[in-house]
């Protein structure tokens, strides 16, 4: 049940909203005031070694990336100069079984010769 002292209706609502974010930014002003907040020469040092981080990183992905490129490609899995390397199926093999009575079942595969691509 709601408690007697809250007001109903859509007055109450907006009031008890208004009361919550009034909390809230008091709340979060008493907790700005406990932060302990950096020096200059701190605050250099910290952005410079997360600079130097993201840098480092950074170059660690792109050699990875240019290995795995030149290898890919040097396996003809990837194509750097922008041409599609593209492999067309082979047509399946047809086969046909002729049964004559009486006879042996003779068994006919015919296999269409693959196409090499072109480079």
């Amino acid at each position: 049940m709601a408690d007697s002292t809250q007001k109903k209706g859509i007055l109450g609502f907006f009031q008890r909203i208004g009361a919550k974010i009034g909390k809230t930014f008091l709340d979060i002003r008493s907790e700005l005031k406990k932060v302990v907040w950096p020096d200059w020469q701190k605050l250099r040092s910290s952005t410079m070694t997360v600079v130097l981080i993201c840098l480092f990183f950074g170059v660690v992905i792109w050699v990875v990336d240019f290995v795995l490129g030149s290898v890919l490609e040097s396996v003809g899995f990837f194509s750097s100069n922008g041409t599609v390397v593209t492999a067309t199926p082979s047509p399946a093999p047809t086969s046909a079984v002729s049964v004559t009575p009486g006879a042996t079942p003779t068994v006919t595969v015919t296999v269409a010769p693959t196409a090499t691509p072109a480079a």
